[in-house]
């Protein structure tokens, strides 16, 4: 483990098994084995010491003492203690990645982002520990490479070849790639094959969502932005009256994670919420079509420029939105 994290960094002496379950008595919980098995390797690495990581295990005591704080006085702290969420990685930025002790998303891997694509979303956006440290290293990989051109140490040209090999095909080859734009396992665009613990998962949520029996604020809302990324893609059409709701944020996570699957049959639908739905979620609908048409998703800008017809919408706004797009490819990755 610790050996494909090596970045230059600097790692902690190993927790022992005391210091293990002192943290975990601290905080009522019980670790997954593999999280005590990193642990028992090496108790994180200290804040502001990551050269190229873009997260990084928090130590022991940093665990304990953010925790306390996130399961008692946010938001999102009934949330996070109803389902077993726990914060063992930062950036360093006041961004973190946790992962679920309970049911329904036992061992799956969530963002708790204040500032930019993941706001106010906990859905499980990995599989587990291990998926969320392979794209850890992956990021870090590239992100090196930039910083050794930038010293001179890679060519152009060697820096291009290199960097392509990464899936992070909207950022140009010099510039450093953000963890927001990380690939996760959820939602999935296979749909050939769905693992059993997806399937189960996503059957808990629906069950959890069809009996209705919401304890805490915000709670439907954050099963429903969860069964978005949950849902298999052979059932993505039954997202679709989800972009109906009359809510502020619903339809605007849902139409995102339609095109995450680049789920064609989706456009009319999300055209229709950019020129008929309310206004908070207008401009995330017309960003969602703008990337279709950019990414040149088969069938896509005729299926826009159909619905806009048919609704007798102006297409100046979603053209300019394209061309801003195209001139800043990175924006693919932004809501």
């Amino acid at each position: 483990m610790r050996e494909e994290l090596t970045f230059e960094e600097y790692f902690n002496p190993p927790a022992t098994h005391q210091d293990i379950d002192f943290a975990e008595a601290e905080l009522g919980v019980t670790f997954p084995p593999e999280i005590k098995s990193i642990y028992a390797d090496y108790n994180g690495i200290p804040e502001y010491t990551c050269a190229h990581l873009p997260f990084h295990l928090m130590p022991l005591s940093e665990v304990v003492a953010l925790n306390k704080i996130f399961r008692s006085e946010t938001h999102i702290s009934e949330l996070m203690k109803k389902y077993g969420l726990i914060c063992l990685w930062g950036d360093d930025q006041s961004n973190y990645a946790g992962v679920y002790l309970e049911d329904p998303f036992k061992g799956k891997i969530c963002f708790v982002d204040h500032e930019a694509y993941y706001v106010g979303d906990l859905s499980p956006l990995f599989r587990n520990e291990r998926s969320f440290t392979n794209r850890v290293v992956e990021l870090a990989k590239r992100n090196r490479l930039v910083s050794q051109f930038e010293e001179g140490a890679l060519k152009e040209s060697e820096l291009k070849a290199a960097v392509r090999k990464f899936p992070y095909l909207y950022y140009e080859y010099w510039s450093d790639a953000s963890w927001h734009a990380m690939p996760v396992d959820y939602p999935t665009q296979d749909a050939s094959f769905i693992y059993e613990e997806d399937g189960r998962c996503f059957d808990l949520v629906n069950q959890d969502l069809s009996r209705g029996d919401f304890t805490l604020d915000g709670e439907r809302q954050f099963l429903i932005y969860a069964l978005a990324r949950l849902t298999p893609y052979a059932a993505a059409n039954t997202l679709l009256p989800l972009l109906e709701e009359n809510d502020m944020y619903i339809p605007s996570h849902v139409s995102n994670s339609l095109w995450l699957r680049r789920y064609a049959a989706a456009i009319p639908y999300i055209a229709t919420l950019a020129l008929k739905g309310n206004q908070n979620c207008r401009q995330s609908a017309e960003m969602t079509l703008a990337k279709f048409i950019v990414d040149g998703v088969p069938g896509a800008k005729d299926l826009v420029e159909a619905q806009y017809e048919k609704l007798e919408g102006d297409l100046g706004s979603l053209k300019e939105t394209v061309k801003r797009i195209q001139a800043s490819p990175a924006l693919m990755y932004q809501w």
